[in-house]
């Protein structure tokens, strides 16, 4: 098959799939690695797929934004959230725009 053709086919599959509801992400990696697999061969498909999951896992900006998140859960479960904005409320209460303050250092915090 011609790789443009190829291409077609799986721009459909990938339409296809997102229809029947699977996640935007999984649905081009299958397309991918299918694709891949399609017009190299199974063999040089399945390095490239975990190269890239290592790749992606071991870049730092894209490892920072899941820490991030379990920082913000531990810090709302935690109550500390709560005890930075009552805190940073009470100190810029008087002042103009004191809630936006307060919520932004808490957030910050």
């Amino acid at each position: 098959m011609d790789p443009v053709i190829a291409g077609v086919v799986g721009t459909f599959l990938v339409f296809f799939l997102l229809f029947l509801g699977m996640p935007i992400a999984f649905a081009l990696m299958f397309v991918g690695f299918a694709g891949l697999g399609y017009l190299a061969s199974i063999e040089a498909a399945l390095p490239v797929v975990a190269r890239t999951v290592y790749e992606v896992s071991a870049y730092y900006p894209y490892t920072v934004i899941p820490l991030f998140i379990v920082m913000g859960g531990f810090a709302g479960s935690s109550g500390m959230t709560k005890d930075l904005y009552a805190t940073f409320d009470k100190w810029f209460r008087k002042l103009p725009g004191g809630l936006a303050i307060a919520t932004i250092g808490a957030c910050a915090g």
